[in-house]
């Protein structure tokens, strides 16, 4: 591999499933997790805010703590770049 070559896919990915299985890997457990009601409340919020489910809200707060602040934004440009494509695709 040479390390010299900034980070990138390959080629674009054409759906949000691609680009989340490339950055985050294949989601291959379910994960219970037992929270406090309020910090519940919080989190459904912010999901909301988001317009995500809140389980893909949970996986960003996961990956940007867990895999790091590079990774996540490499990640979110390319949600928004697969979203843009999308669109435009949409409205043509």
């Amino acid at each position: 591999m040479n390390r010299n070559r900034t980070w990138g896919p390959r080629r674009p990915f054409s759906t949000i499933r691609a680009a989340n299985a490339h950055f985050l890997g294949k989601s291959t457990e379910n994960v219970k997790l037992a929270l406090p009601e309020a910090l519940k409340r919080e989190l459904e919020a912010l999901a909301e805010q988001s317009g995500q489910p809140l389980s893909d809200y949970l996986r960003g707060v996961l990956a940007r703590q867990l895999l790091g602040e590079g990774h996540y934004r490499r990640w979110q440009a390319e949600l928004a770049r697969v979203r843009q494509e999308a669109g435009t695709h949409e409205q043509q």
